[in-house]
């Protein structure tokens, strides 16, 4: 199983089978019987095991897990999260910048831990200003820099 987000969701033919994971370790498996837009790329979604605001409350803000068969194909620009993690990070010239470490997901961008060629930590936007392309096949992302970015500089 894979975790899935608000824009993905809204592509999945509906129901399926899916696995919520709270932060309090709790697993609830369920099924998604259909979902509406939210604001910032997050989705509410009607569950078949929950009936009442007070059990939807005790699972906001939960991962959800579905098996990546069950997902629609993904767009030219668009990956997945476990393809990123350890994932190459490379400039357009081809120079070794490091290595993804985390994906951490905020209200505003998706933002990427990196563990630097100098041993430093950074954390990165993933967004597509700064990124030039993903090779799939060799785990690369390059990622398009300002003249002048430095990730030394950046780094813990």
């Amino acid at each position: 199983m894979i975790v899935v987000f608000g824009e993905t969701l809204s592509r999945v033919e509906f129901p399926v089978a899916i696995e919520l994971h709270s932060d309090k370790s709790n697993i609830l498996a369920t099924r998604i019987e259909s979902i509406r837009p939210a604001a910032r790329g997050f989705v509410i979604a009607r569950l078949s095991d929950l009936v009442d605001r007070e059990q939807y409350r005790d699972w906001r803000g939960a991962v959800v897990m579905m098996e990546e068969t069950d997902l629609p194909p993904l767009e030219s620009d668009e990956v997945r999260e476990y393809e990123l993690l350890g994932s190459k990070l490379t400039d357009a010239s081809g120079r070794k910048l490091g290595q993804i470490t985390e994906v951490t997901y905020t209200a505003a961008d998706v933002v990427l831990s990196v563990q630097t060629v100098e041993g430093g930590k950074v954390l990165l936007p993933f967004n597509l200003q700064i990124i030039e392309s993903f090779e799939r096949v060799k785990g690369v992302l390059v990622l398009r820099l300002a003249e002048g970015f430095d990730l030394k500089k950046l780094s813990e």
